[in-house]
């Protein structure tokens, strides 16, 4: 789970890290945290290196951008995470409704009990999300996918290649990722990784032996011979 902490007040945002890492580890939960120090560097991030944010915990007043006002620019970006607003203005809380906020804590008034209920529960939100959809990101276009529509997934040189319906027609999206790094986010239950440079969704999958699988869309993708063993042909 990937956590951005936005504040202007570079303690204040370490110390918020530090509790958030504290809850993390009390409940087993993996997370990446990265701070920033502005509306605009969130926004670059973003659109960068944290395309794939998770959730997005920021301050409301800050230099240039304020917090609703940068939460309504992800928005734009189409970026599903959860945004929770911490800051010792109340006054803002309200506003907070406008960009779907998952919630907003008030400095020094919100307790450690009720801060810890609200990670857990964005890292619930994050979970199902992640079970129904995939966030993609490439040259400036994101992409949310449901999962139950991925037929496969093709790469070649970094380039991933996925194939899936909306509304009932085929659609390729290409994105830079891996086939490993994928795995990851996927149940293997519902996918497996046929060759180096194939996973596909089991339930589109028409036919399969030793060498082939056939999918539903008639495409022919051939199945590795490390990979044989593992899908118990």
């Amino acid at each position: 789970m990937k956590v951005l902490i936005c504040d202007d007040n570079e303690m204040c945002a370490k110390m918020f890290e530090v509790q958030i890492l504290e809850i993390a580890n009390r409940n087993n939960i993996e997370i990446n945290t990265e701070t920033v120090n502005s509306g605009n560097q969130l926004l670059f991030f973003i659109e960068t290196k944290y395309s794939d944010v998770d959730l997005i915990m920021m301050d409301q007043h800050m230099p240039g951008l304020s917090g609703i006002e940068t939460a309504k620019e992800i928005r734009k970006l189409n970026i599903p995470a959860d945004i929770i607003f911490y800051s010792a203005d109340e006054t803002q809380a309200i506003n907070a409704y406008d960009v779907d906020a998952l919630h907003y804590i008030v400095k020094g008034k919100t307790s450690m009990e009720k801060i810890e209920e609200i990670f857990i529960k964005a890292m619930r939100k994050h979970e199902e999300r992640k079970r129904q959809t995939l966030s993609l990101y490439y040259a400036g276009v994101r992409k949310n996918i449901p999962i139950e529509d991925i037929l496969y997934f093709s790469v070649s040189n970094r380039i991933v290649n996925v194939i899936y319906y909306e509304k009932g027609q085929q659609k390729v999206f290409e994105f830079y990722s891996s086939l490993s790094k994928l795995s990851e986010k996927l149940d293997d239950k519902e996918f497996m990784r046929i060759h180096s440079s194939y996973i596909v969704s089991r339930k589109y999958v028409t036919s399969i032996n030793t060498r082939r699988v056939e999918m539903i869309n008639g495409d022919i993708i051939p199945v590795g011979k490390t990979y044989r063993e593992k899908i118990n042909i």
